[in-house]
């Protein structure tokens, strides 16, 4: 075989395995939007209903107990993020 077939050979090789590669990270960036999106809590949700981006609220953790946390995007609706750890 000569040089310049063995070089097209390994480079569309590589082509494949770059394509194959770029598609496999693509659906698992897309799994775990999806997976991100069902595991939000419904009381993140709730605590941001009538707010805007960047407002602070306070997020029920259970026990009676809140957490500070932020109103943020999680693809097209606002959710709560927690800014701090719940104290003692």
């Amino acid at each position: 075989m000569k040089a310049i077939e063995m070089s097209c050979l390994l480079l569309s090789g590589a082509a494949m395995t770059g394509a194959l590669l770029l598609g496999t990270l693509s659906n698992n960036a897309h799994a775990a939007t999806t997976a991100a999106k069902a595991a939000t809590p419904q009381e993140a949700i709730e605590a941001c209903k009538g707010k805007k981006e960047g407002d602070k609220v306070d997020l029920p953790v259970g026990n009676g107990k809140t957490a500070k946390a932020i109103c943020r995007k999680a693809g097209n609706q606002l959710v709560a993020m927690r800014t701090a750890s719940i104290g003692p």
